[in-house]
């Protein structure tokens, strides 16, 4: 995972976030736990609208085919914290546009303004199978 500090002059600091995936058993459990928040919130966002549904279940089958639950909840985390403490927070590139980084607060970009393109999806997907891993990348500002 790949993190930027961004200030308002040129000065900027780039980092790499690096850790270690659980055992099968707790990736279980990540992943059961994440896929019913979002659920929960894309059930009280969308209702039961069939494209939000078919859009989640591609999204979370990707997620779970990659063992990477446990990223997409530390990039919320810390975009979360981040922006409690007042620093603005962006993600960019193909993460940007999935439909569970808008339900877990990551991303701003609303999915239906986008017709729920499916090409977010199946980049990432692409990704994870060509470099075995989900490259995310979020910038966060010095505070307002």
């Amino acid at each position: 995972m790949n993190f930027m500090v961004a200030k308002p002059s040129k000065n900027m600091s780039f980092g790499e976030l690096f850790f270690s995936r659980p055992d099968c058993g707790e990736s279980a459990i990540w992943f059961n736990d994440f896929e019913a928040f979002c659920r929960k919130k894309a059930k009280e966002e969308f209702g039961n609208k069939k494209e939000t549904l078919e859009r989640l279940e591609a999204e979370l089958d990707m997620i779970a085919q990659t063992n990477s639950a446990l990223t997409f909840e530390i990039v919320a985390e810390i975009a979360k914290l981040s922006k409690e403490n007042g620093y603005p927070v962006c993600l960019f590139g193909k993460e940007s546009g999935l439909l569970v980084m808008y339900l877990l607060g990551v991303s701003g970009i609303h999915p239906k303004q986008y017709n729920f393109s499916e090409m977010p999806s199946k980049l990432a997907l692409q990704e994870v199978l060509k470099y075995g891993y989900l490259s995310v990348n979020l910038a966060i500002a010095e505070p307002i």
